[in-house]
């Protein structure tokens, strides 16, 4: 269920899979819950953690007991949910659990994957950055000009905000924050890749997340 609704979130933002301690198959119950927001999850196989390799940049476990984790993977956050498939009595009951689970995890999720808040919008933005304790926007002249999409970001999910720029303060379009001992950057700005090749000021930028995200 959470592969399928960061898959529908942003997928075209990030490489997804889900694991579990051994491959068996995908619940007919989770299935048909997540038909019912919209979301098809039945051609998704259920994997093992050895089946997705190691290495990912961001591991997120929901089980509410030890999970096992990828090796050499990066931040890790632990989301505990009960595994609505260990709920007792009929099906009914059962796909309520199905639809709590659900719940929780698209709120998780949007909070720090991003979903979209606002539409993309198709005009010029010059954003100021009013906040930068970690020297992400040093590379710029205190804004970020020569765009014609952007999108404000969503929540942080509880994490310390520790840069960010937009249009104005308090709604953030590129924002920084702390989770845990980790560090999520997100840049509303869907031309943000297509820029990196051809803008220094872009390019100078990215170079600073990198050098930040890797410490």
């Amino acid at each position: 269920m959470a592969e399928g609704f960061l898959r529908a979130y942003a997928g075209d933002r990030f490489a997804v899979q889900s694991a579990g301690t051994k491959a068996t198959t995908i619940h007919p119950l989770a299935v048909r819950a997540m038909r019912e927001v919209g979301i098809d999850i039945s051609g998704q196989l259920s994997k093992s953690v050895d089946d997705v390799g190691e290495g990912w940049d961001v591991v997120v476990t929901v089980c509410d007991a030890n999970c096992p984790i990828p090796p050499r993977s990066g931040l890790k956050l632990r989301w505990s949910f009960p595994d609505p498939a260990m709920a007792g009595g009929d099906d009914s009951r059962v796909g309520h659990q199905q639809d709590f689970a659900g719940a929780q995890i698209t709120g998780q999720a949007a909070d720090l994957f991003g979903s979209r808040i606002k539409p993309i919008q198709h005009r010029r933005a010059e954003l100021l950055t009013y906040l930068d304790k970690i020297g992400l926007f040093a590379p710029t002249a205190g804004s970020i000009t020569g765009y014609d999409a952007f999108e404000q970001t969503a929540s942080t999910g509880g994490g310390k905000v520790v840069a960010a720029a937009g249009q104005q303060a308090g709604q953030p379009v590129i924002v920084a924050y702390r989770m845990g001992k980790g560090l999520v950057i997100r840049t509303g700005l869907p031309q943000w890749s297509q820029r990196v090749g051809s803008d220094q000021e872009t390019a100078a930028v990215t170079r600073r997340m990198w050098t930040l995200l890797s410490r």
